[in-house]
């Protein structure tokens, strides 16, 4: 992987993380005034696919994630990021301490986390490994 491919990797699968179960509980967008005809142009142009566990983009998402969590389980990675949200809080002058205290306790537990992504399910619970999926 590119030097950036690991930053970029860590971002997405932090963002995945980070969208639990309750950032699904609002999938419905509220559009403006116009809302319910846009809406109903939106979910009539996606064209439904098959995407089976042995599809290439399945096969590519669950390749992709199980790197990510292999190389974010890494401790030297984990140190890493440390450092650098570390580095960010003494950016934050006064708040330094409450915020590299925020980031020991919550980097840990956010780690944790990522360590409990399976690839299989993470790919189906984001549309690329269903039996169909609209794309």
């Amino acid at each position: 992987m590119g030097s950036k491919a690991p930053f970029c990797l860590t971002l997405l699968l932090l963002l995945a993380a980070a969208c639990g179960p309750a950032a699904h509980a609002h999938d419905a967008v509220e559009l403006p005034h116009h809302g319910s005809a846009l809406k109903e142009q939106i979910s009539s142009t996606k064209i439904p696919a098959r995407l089976k566990s042995g599809s290439g983009l399945c096969s590519a998402c669950e390749n992709f994630t199980s790197e990510a969590v292999t190389y974010l389980g890494k401790e030297q990675t984990q140190d890493r990021i440390m450092e650098f949200l570390h580095d960010a809080c003494s950016q934050s002058f006064s708040f330094e301490q409450k915020c590299v205290e925020l980031m020991d306790s919550y980097a840990t537990l956010l780690f944790a986390k990522i360590t409990e992504i399976r690839p299989e399910a993470f790919c189906k619970r984001y549309g690329l490994c269903r039996d169909t999926a609209l794309l």
